[in-house]
């Protein structure tokens, strides 16, 4: 999965988001999301089976500024620079 399009990614959430997380985050995001995406990526965190697969392509055991460096770098698609 291309890392922009994973869930976790998109909403901007860990893999320790809770379902109330989950959808704050979908409700601020989603007056800025014309595709859709937001609405497919907390359909998905939210489905236990959908969300496994989606934990798996993301970044388990990183921490949220980790997190945060990864975004940054896929958005400007520069390498990530710290060790994981």
């Amino acid at each position: 999965m291309e890392l922009k399009k994973n869930p976790f990614f998109i909403l901007k959430v860990g893999c320790d988001a809770d379902r109330a997380a989950i959808n704050a985050s979908a409700e601020e995001l989603a007056f800025f999301d014309e595709e859709g995406n937001v609405e497919q990526a907390q359909l998905t965190l939210l489905n236990p089976a959908k969300r496994l697969t989606a934990e798996m392509d993301w970044f388990p055991g990183l921490s949220e500024t980790e997190l945060e460096q990864v975004r940054e770098a896929i958005e400007k698609n520069q390498p990530i620079s710290f060790t994981i």
